[in-house]
């Protein structure tokens, strides 16, 4: 259960966080507050999309302070 009191429902969904397309991963919904839990596979995929997207960024913006 989600800590809204809703009960999360399983759903496919395309993620996109700060502008990086993550692609459609299954994460978990609240309908009752519409909170977004990732599981462990989707977690990893959205990290490394972010990861990789703010390096190509980075690039593309001739900067080179990258903070890991």
């Amino acid at each position: 259960p989600c800590p809204c009191g809703g009960k999360v429902e399983w759903k496919k969904e395309k993620v996109v966080i700060d502008e990086i397309d993550c692609g459609i991963l299954d994460v978990e919904v609240c309908p009752k507050c519409g909170e977004e839990y990732f599981p462990e596979e989707s977690m990893e995929i959205v990290e490394n999309k972010l990861c990789l997207g703010r390096v190509e960024a980075a690039f593309l913006n001739d900067d080179l302070k990258l903070v890991f």
